[in-house]
C-alpha cells in the first residue's frame, strides 16, 4: 500500500521515528527522490494505520492482537515512544493474567 506522508512529522519530535529521521537527514536515494519503500510482513503492515495515527495524531489504541506486530513495527523504525508504550501494554497484560 502507498502513503503519502509529511517527512517532518516522520522524523521530528517526541514521536519521530529515528530510521526516517536518518534517511532524511543525510543525502540518500529516499531523500532525494522523497519515496521509501519498506518490506514488511502482511501482519506489520496490518499495523501502519496504527502507527501512522500514532506518529500524527499522538493516540494509540492497543489490543492483543495487534501490539506485537505493533511493537515490531515501532522497533524496526525506531520509534521509541511507541515501543514504549506497547512494551507497558504487554507488561501489564501479563501481569494481570498471571494474577499480579
Amino acid at each position: 500500500e502507498d502513503y503519502h506522508l509529511n517527512k517532518f512529522i516522520l522524523s521530528n519530535g517526541a514521536r519521530a521515528s529515528d530510521y526516517f529521521h536518518a534517511q532524511f537527514s543525510r543525502e540518500t536515494l529516499e531523500s532525494a527522490t522523497a519515496t521509501t519503500i519498506l518490506e514488511l510482513s502482511p501482519v506489520c503492515a496490518d499495523c501502519v494505520p496504527a502507527l501512522l495515527d500514532y506518529m500524527y495524531e499522538g493516540t494509540v489504541e492497543l489490543e492483543g492482537g495487534s501490539v506485537l506486530p505493533l511493537l515490531e513495527l515501532a522497533r524496526r523504525l525506531i520509534v521509541p515512544a511507541l515501543g514504549r508504550q506497547c512494551d507497558e501494554w504487554v507488561t501489564k497484560a501479563l501481569n494481570d493474567s498471571s494474577g499480579s
